[in-house]
């Protein structure tokens, strides 16, 4: 199979001490953020595989799931079925919730006025150098801070 013979290891990045168990590419793949069973959050310029922002013992119980909200805003989940939301700029936890008995598996963003038969805006343009959202925004660290709706991403439990 041609794809299979092209394909080949571009890079290796060690982030975590334990078990990475989550990973998103955001900023067109400039930023890679990652979640461990570390309990801790870092996000990596993969260009250079160099940390830019590292949030230890983020959650109290091993990190299962990470995405990207927007330029300054990262969800993520535990173990214990608690979802936080963060400002990247601040690197600071901005809303909590535990509403699960159970890990939480995986979260969806759904944009506002994204709902059934609704129409969603256009793309927004962001800031490449907005804090979070690339090398550059993720290494100025703090700033401003702009609190996120608590309900910016709905999590689902999974079923066993």
């Amino acid at each position: 199979d041609a794809a299979r013979d092209a394909a080949r290891k571009l890079k290796t990045v060690r982030c975590h001490d334990a078990a990475c168990r989550t990973l998103a590419f955001v900023n067109d793949g400039a930023l890679l953020l990652t979640g461990s069973s570390d309990r801790s959050i870092l996000a990596t310029d993969v260009a250079t595989s160099k940390p830019l922002a590292r949030l230890t013992n983020a959650h109290k119980a091993a990190v299962n799931r990470i995405i990207s909200i927007d330029a300054n805003t990262v969800a993520s989940g535990d173990d214990d079925g608690v979802v936080k939301v963060w400002d990247t700029r601040k690197q600071t936890a901005c809303g909590q919730f535990a509403p699960f008995v159970d890990f939480v598996s995986d979260i969806t963003h759904v944009p506002m006025g994204a709902g059934a038969g609704e129409q969603t805006p256009g793309p927004a343009a962001v800031d490449p150098a907005a804090p979070g959202t690339s090398a550059a925004g993720a290494a100025a660290g703090a700033g401003a801070a702009a609190a996120a709706p608590p309900a910016a991403g709905a999590a689902r439990r999974k079923s066993n």
